[in-house]
């Protein structure tokens, strides 16, 4: 009896570590795709940050002059 509740036992583990194992797979590549939108997503943000100090600095050019 020990033997066969040991032999389910290690069966049901195999069968768990088998299909955790595939499912960690896709969100591996979607964290990828995540965090690749991010990056651009930074990149445009800190594109626009610069766009901002530029036209601010123009204006206080151009107030100075007034």
């Amino acid at each position: 009896m020990k033997k066969i509740i040991l032999v389910l036992a290690v069966a049901t583990l195999f069968m768990v570590g088998c299909t955790s194992g595939t499912s960690k797979k896709e969100p591996v590549g979607q964290q990828k795709t995540e965090a690749a939108e991010a990056d651009s997503i930074t990149q445009k943000i800190d594109q626009t940050k610069k766009d901002i100090e530029e036209s601010t600095e123009e204006l206080d050019e151009l107030v100075k002059n007034l």
